[in-house]
């Protein structure tokens, strides 16, 4: 006969039995947190196990600072984090939104704030294995804040290095306009961008616009297009 061990009511599939007698096996990832009886039965009769076992779950309890842009750091607290395989911003699940890990130990996490989600409150959440838990609160991410930019005036072709905070610093995510008028980026930081102006830019003062998918901010002061 074969062995068919159970907890709480759940099959194992995964165990094994080692050459002193003794039974491994691997808890169900859909088992939630308790206390749960583990049987065996031989074919012939169930045994239940003299102990109960006890399932912990991570929990999410919450996370400090309440606000920050994209990639800025995160500490996230709990209970049992450590089994934990991913946190994610925005939609729950959602693979693209998940964040660079720093550090992590049972009861914190330090996390990047990843950039593929809309700025504004989100959720954070995150994944031990097949199942999704969230904090109670939501964080805000923070649009970027442009704080400079040089030189203030050039001719098409000029490089122009537009400093800040919080940029999505993904290129592909980000462009440039001065004025109305699309420009070729040279790179792109957390902290930098660089962008020529554009051949085709009309002579005279215009703003310089950064957009990304996710927020369009605006130069307080106006970058002048010379012949």
């Amino acid at each position: 006969y074969s062995n068919i061990i159970k907890i709480g009511g759940e099959k194992i599939t995964n165990y094994w039995i080692a050459n002193t007698g003794s039974i491994n096996m691997i808890i169900p990832e859909t088992l939630k947190s308790g206390t749960y009886d583990i049987t065996i039965n031989n074919g012939i009769e169930d045994a239940v196990f003299p102990k109960a076992f006890t399932v912990i779950q991570p929990q999410l309890t919450g996370f400090s600072p309440a606000s920050g842009q994209y990639g800025s750091d995160i500490t996230i607290f709990g209970k049992n984090l450590s089994t934990l395989q991913y946190i994610g911003f925005g939609k729950v699940g959602y693979q693209t939104s998940r964040a660079e890990i720093i550090s992590r130990d049972s009861l914190q996490i330090v996390v990047k704030v990843p950039t593929n989600i809309a700025t504004g409150s989100t959720k954070i959440w995150a994944t031990v294995g097949n199942q999704n838990i969230t904090c109670t609160d939501e964080f805000t991410i923070l649009p970027p804040v442009i704080t400079d930019f040089s030189p203030s005036e050039g001719t098409p072709g000029t490089i122009v290095t537009i400093k800040g905070t919080g940029f999505d610093f993904t290129a592909y995510n980000t462009s440039v306009k001065f004025g109305t008028i699309a420009s070729s980026i040279v790179s792109v930081s957390q902290t930098e961008i660089k962008a020529v102006v554009p051949s085709d830019a009309p002579v005279g003062l215009m703003k310089l616009l950064i957009t990304s998918p996710w927020y369009i901010v605006s130069t307080d002061t106006d970058f002048t297009v010379k012949k």
